[in-house]
């Protein structure tokens, strides 16, 4: 027996009683990605534009893996906030949004009672104060057994700290917390749990964004197969917001469509000002017609382009308040933010500007099926640029004649 031969004989022998030679174990963990970081999409009716674009999606959102097996999320970010989240009370809250039915409304399945035991990272009830984030769920939290800290205004504590363990499907709540830049976030699967089905979603935009792994004890996908089932189901998506941008660029007139996506279940959205170049005239009201989460900001600070939820240097997760205050703009009412949307269409007035200075709406969020427009006069002729500071890529400009 040659050298070469001795040494691989070696380790198969060393791993053959727990792995054998050709073990799961030495598979490398297969990748979900978390939405679909800058990606472009042309509406069919501008050849000659490409929108960048927020997919509320996983790819893929379904994948076979088996006990022992290690999972990871990266993060394709593009300044919308995400995180992942499994545990048993994720498994029933989305089995009870599941008995409402597609065609259910936000409302509706945010009523349930499996539904209000998720925290959100974002306040869904916003006062007069500087809000904050839930820490249980913007940080990491993995609990055994009970609830994690959830408030509507913001504001609950982070969970204990402790090291992640591996996912045995018991556990309660089982939370990245939120994913920055960069960030991945690794799960591995104990060798312990069993076979089923094992559901996810995102502590920001709830039941739009879910998936599921499948604990199977038969043959599963190798890494490239799930990869390419990632890039198949990104397409699909990617096609509904193509369609969403081709109709909002057939509407070249006011309002500008700050965001724009298709109606029903939203899995991605333009995140484009559309037209991104308007002129007016001087005291003539310009207005913005918005779809999820943005700002219309003139000059916006460093600071404020920093992203709406950002993790501080010792781990802690806040919101962002440089890029959540209006500036020369009225403070938004609490309904331009609520979540689940209000009823009734929500305007919001930001008076007249001189173009001096910074400017900024503030953070204003329509969840469909809620509308929420935005209107502003501008005092003095010039060409303003302006963007929102959620969305980096997201930019416009006014010309007032």
């Amino acid at each position: 027996m040659d050298r070469r031969t001795h040494w691989l004989a070696l380790v198969c022998v060393l791993t053959l009683a727990a792995t054998g030679c050709n073990s799961k174990l030495l598979r490398p963990p297969a990748t979900i990605y978390v939405d679909g970081g800058e990606t472009t999409v042309t509406p069919a009716v501008q050849q000659t534009a490409a929108y960048p674009a927020v997919f509320l999606s996983y790819f893929p959102s379904t994948v076979q893996l088996h006990a022992g097996d290690s999972v990871r999320f990266d993060i394709r970010y593009n300044g919308e906030p995400h995180t992942v989240a499994f545990g048993s009370l994720i498994d029933s809250a989305l089995a009870g949004a599941d008995k409402l039915g597609p065609q259910a409304t936000v409302n509706a399945v945010e009523a349930l009672p499996e539904m209000q035991k998720i925290p959100d990272v974002l306040p869904r009830v916003v006062g007069t104060g500087d809000p904050k984030v839930n820490r249980s769920a913007a940080e990491p939290c993995f609990l055994d057994s009970g609830l994690p800290a959830n408030s509507p205004t913001g504001g609950t504590p982070p969970c204990a700290k402790r090291s992640q363990p591996a996912f045995d499907g018991r556990q309660s709540f089982y939370s990245s917390g939120f994913l920055s830049e960069g960030e991945s976030f690794r799960v591995k699967l104990s060798s312990d749990i069993k076979p089923g089905t094992y559901r996810f979603m995102c502590l920001v935009h709830r039941t739009t964004m879910t998936g599921s792994i499948e604990i199977v004890r038969g043959s599963r996908p190798n890494v490239a197969q799930v990869k390419q089932a990632g890039r198949n189901e990104q397409r699909i998506v990617a096609a509904s917001v193509t369609t969403a941008g081709t109709d909002a660029a057939k509407r070249p007139n006011e309002p500008i469509q700050a965001g724009a996506g298709e109606p029903g279940v939203i899995r991605g959205f333009v995140s484009a000002f559309v037209p991104d170049r308007i002129t007016v005239h001087t005291g003539e009201p310009l207005t913005w017609q918005l779809f999820e989460m943005h700002s219309i900001s003139f000059r916006p600070s460093r600071q404020s382009r920093a992203g709406l939820v950002r993790r501080e240097r010792n781990g802690d997760v806040k919101l962002n308040l440089d890029a959540w205050r209006a500036v020369g703009s009225p403070q938004p009412p609490p309904a331009a933010f609520a979540y689940p949307p209000p009823a009734k269409p929500v305007a919001v007035d930001g008076g007249t500007w001189s173009g001096d200075g910074v400017f900024s709406s503030g953070v204003l969020r329509a969840s469909p099926p809620g509308t929420v427009t935005y209107t502003l006069r501008f005092s003095k002729p010039g060409t303003y640029a302006y963007q929102c500071v959620v969305h980096r890529a997201m930019r416009g400009r006014v010309i007032v004649a």
